[in-house]
């Protein structure tokens, strides 16, 4: 139902003919979006229904009525909230308990029309991934998926309200408001709370193994565990945290190849896990 604005002061209107007694939800959208990814985000509003989609509701009405309000307000005049200045958001989720997706950590969210497609990135390897995106002021809906198209999105419909809006889709949510850049800490997938803090210690690589050579062009690389004859698990991950290799050697096992020369040309990072200690180092891959 398109509303009008013959005067072109940016208020805009429709009127409906309905017998007394009618009640209905409703929402307003900013332009014609068949998906309602140009709908108004009001929810955590009172005037939202949490459990229709945050729609707004009209009780039933007994003579003729006029509401007037803001778009993503919930008001009862025109005296709209002037919009304020967009601010950078980081997302950030802590993958340390689930196995991760080879092709990495992505995101859906409201201000993206849900496609799914939001890279996460992990450059140091540890497994919390990030990404940082300038938003405008308001409600924002968003979800974590371990892999891309949202194969595997997490379920969030047991978890408190304090995580989660709209039912029945309970999503995360952030409401961008200030004038300081938002850094969300990094919660554990699938989890309102933060994982439980690490056991294992980071130590510098050559007390767990050496990579021989570090700099390789047409030839495979080589790990060299290094220290006590344990169990090792042996993990390389590109500049954006993309797991590129992953491989376990028994304990005892001197050494293992990675296959490097089937790796475009970059920078990748090798991280050995042995009981409770972990090191990474750096691998450089040239073209031929």
């Amino acid at each position: 139902n398109p509303l009008e604005d013959p005067d072109g002061d940016g208020v805009y209107s429709i009127t409906f003919m309905k017998e007394v007694g009618f009640s209905s939800h409703y929402t307003f959208t900013n332009g014609l979006c068949p998906d309602f990814s140009c709908k108004e985000n009001i929810g955590g509003q009172p005037c939202a229904d949490p459990n229709n989609f945050n729609d707004r509701f009209l009780p039933p009405v007994m003579q003729d009525t006029i509401i007037n309000t803001c778009f993503g307000e919930c008001t009862d005049d025109l005296m709209c909230t002037p919009p304020g200045e967009p601010l950078d958001v980081t997302f950030r989720v802590n993958m340390q308990e689930e196995m991760t997706n080879p092709d990495g950590v992505f995101m859906g969210a409201s201000f993206d029309n849900w496609s799914g497609n939001i890279a996460l990135e992990d450059p140091d390897g540890d497994d919390i991934w990030e990404v940082t995106i300038e938003l405008q002021p308001g409600l924002h809906e968003y979800k974590f998926i371990n892999g891309p198209g949202w194969c595997c999105a997490e379920v969030l419909d047991s978890l408190d309200a304090a995580c989660t809006i709209n039912p029945p889709f309970y999503n995360r949510f952030v409401n961008v408001m200030g004038s300081e850049p938002i850094e969300l800490d990094p919660v554990c997938f699938g989890t309102c709370d933060l994982c439980p803090t690490s056991t294992v210690e980071v130590v510098p690589a050559e007390q767990l193994f050496r990579l021989m050579p570090s700099l390789v062009r047409s030839t495979d690389a080589r790990v060299l565990f290094q220290g006590p004859a344990t169990a090792h698990q042996v993990e390389v991950r590109d500049v954006l945290g993309r797991l590129i290799h992953y491989r376990e050697a028994d304990a005892g096992t001197p050494a293992v190849e990675l296959p490097s020369r089937q790796w475009g040309g970059g920078l990748y990072f090798v991280t050995v896990r042995s009981e409770a200690r972990m090191g990474t180092a750096k691998l450089v891959v040239t073209e031929r």
